[in-house]
């Protein structure tokens, strides 16, 4: 195959292979709702994309060797019932670890953009119609931007809140508040070779949603 580099010539890259292997559970029992899945990726010629000189995310180059292998987990948690109404606990988790294997360049370097840890949890309250579920997106720690593992982009917490009313014929009015504390952060990011080189381009930053409340009407028929 054939991939435009910086203009105008073209880069061959060759075709990417893995071995994959994985192993998980799902299940129930009483109050619980499980699925966990446990990975490991080894892949020969992986495809890894990089802002080139330009800002634009358009240049691709294969790796050596790379592994790909972490923790996938949710669980579903029916807490009862008190003051009157339903208590239901969803949360999920996971764990990535990325990295180069004995690269000539990169040597055993974690691979960047993909954060190493990730857990989100919704809380939800129901009685009579009525519902309130808080919510938390947390990353804890700091996400690696370059292949050079020289820059970070910082872990955030993002706390949000969708709460409603259930009408009659399938209507619910509801009210969704994003990011109640108004947290700067860059959940989304390019990644680029070597944060350090002379003339690296560092503007590949895709800042996240600041506060925000909506309010609408779904229907279900």
């Amino acid at each position: 195959a054939l991939v435009q580099a910086p203009f105008p010539a073209f880069t061959p890259v060759q075709a990417q292979e893995a071995w994959t292997g994985e192993v998980g559970a799902r299940g129930r029992s009483g109050a619980f709702i499980w699925d966990v899945t446990f990975y490991r990726s080894q892949l020969e010629n992986e495809l890894l994309t990089f802002n080139n000189a330009y800002g634009l995310p358009s240049a691709f180059a294969n790796a050596d060797k790379t592994i790909h292998q972490g923790i996938e987990a949710a669980l579903d948690w029916t807490l009862g019932d008190a003051l009157g109404g339903a208590w239901m606990l969803r949360q999920s988790y996971t764990y990535s670890d990325f990295s180069f294997d004995g690269d000539a360049t990169f040597g055993d370097n974690r691979l960047p953009v993909i954060p190493e840890h990730q857990y989100r949890g919704t809380l939800r309250y129901s009685r009579d119609g009525w519902f309130a579920a808080p919510s938390v997106e947390w990353r804890p720690g700091d996400t690696l931007v370059d292949y050079a593992n020289t820059l970070e982009a910082p872990g955030y917490t993002i706390w949000s809140l969708n709460a409603g009313v259930e009408m009659a014929n399938g209507v619910s009015l509801f009210v969704d508040a994003r990011n109640l504390t108004d947290e700067a952060y860059a959940p989304e990011f390019g990644a680029i070779t070597d944060a350090t080189a002379p003339g690296a381009n560092l503007d590949v930053f895709y800042p996240g949603e600041g506060r925000a409340v909506f309010v609408g009407l779904s229907s279900r028929f």
